[in-house]
């Protein structure tokens, strides 16, 4: 499956999905959004790792699959520091599929004259 970028529309609908103000610089926007989304990863690994039997590579499962996947993103590399919080993010590609058919290849046998 192919992951691109996502487009100033992904961005906005993320931003307008939270009730956030939208940048009109596309720069803002894209920077508004990830540090949004980080801010949200970084808040539900804390509080899905505070029981000490779950590790902090569990809860970063945990939550990736719940805030990114089920909304068909993939997520990059990400910080949980207060200055820097930042993810990275691209959207799955969509599956496009051939007209028609496998086409069967069917061989000849050749004619053997052994008369």
């Amino acid at each position: 499956m192919e992951y691109t970028d996502l487009s100033l529309d992904d961005y906005k609908n993320i931003l307008k999905y939270y009730d956030e103000t939208i940048p009109r610089s596309h720069l803002e926007l894209k920077r508004a959004a990830e540090i949004l989304m980080a801010k949200k990863l970084c808040g539900c690994i804390k509080k899905v790792g505070k029981t000490p039997s779950q590790t902090e590579g569990r809860a970063i499962g945990i939550c990736t699959k719940t805030i990114f996947n089920k909304r068909g993103i993939k997520r990059g590399q990400f910080k949980c520091k207060k200055r820097n919080r930042t993810v990275s993010m691209q959207k799955k590609g969509k599956i496009t599929y051939k007209k028609g058919g496998k086409r069967r290849l069917t061989r000849r046998r050749a004619m053997s004259s052994d008369k």
